[in-house]
């Protein structure tokens, strides 16, 4: 403020709400080592209180060459359990195909009980090695899989069946499973 007085105090600022921002990057969600490659299917959440800032769309290449940060998620709640429950939703509503990331790592920090408390310190990942644990591809992520993958393939194909598509437009998810576990 060039040296100038602001006008208000501290005081006067109040808090309002809760934010959380999950960075959301093209990487092994045990590992954290990058995984480049194309993204064949993006779908990002939308809605009131949810801010998605990305450049990745379908189509996109992770390349290797550069920070494999591939979108900064933010909500609003007006309490941190709200903000919880949102960030979950919204990262449950987030599709990449083709590249592994982080979401399942954001997931699981979501339901960790220190984490929902606000409890926590630069030490949490070591003071929580379970969340560096991945766990099996539930029911609801490999229906969530499919869909996606049945939907682009059948956008690629003007609208076809995605049995009907070649392989080339949309590798198996199943064949990827093993960078999609939570």
């Amino acid at each position: 403020a060039a040296g100038e007085p602001l006008g208000y105090s501290q005081a006067d600022v109040g808090l309002h709400g809760h934010a959380i921002e999950c960075r959301l990057y093209a990487e092994d969600p045990i590992r954290f080592l990058p995984s480049p490659g194309p993204v064949h299917f993006a779908r990002w959440p939308v809605g009131g209180n949810i801010r998605v800032d990305t450049a990745v769309a379908s189509g996109s290449v992770v390349s290797s060459h550069y920070d494999p940060m591939i979108a900064k998620l933010t909500v609003w709640g007006p309490d941190r359990a709200t903000a919880i429950k949102r960030m979950r939703e919204a990262l449950k509503e987030t599709v990449l195909l083709g590249i592994a990331t982080n979401i399942p790592f954001h997931l699981r920090v979501l339901d960790e009980p220190d984490f929902q408390a606000g409890t926590f310190s630069t030490r949490y990942i070591d003071e929580h090695p379970d969340l560096l644990q991945a766990d099996a591809l539930d029911e609801a992520s490999s229906k969530a899989v499919a869909a996606a993958a049945a939907f682009q393939a059948a956008q690629a194909m003007g609208g076809h069946a995605a049995a009907d598509a070649p392989a080339s437009v949309c590798p198996s998810p199943w064949r990827q499973a093993v960078r999609w576990r939570r």
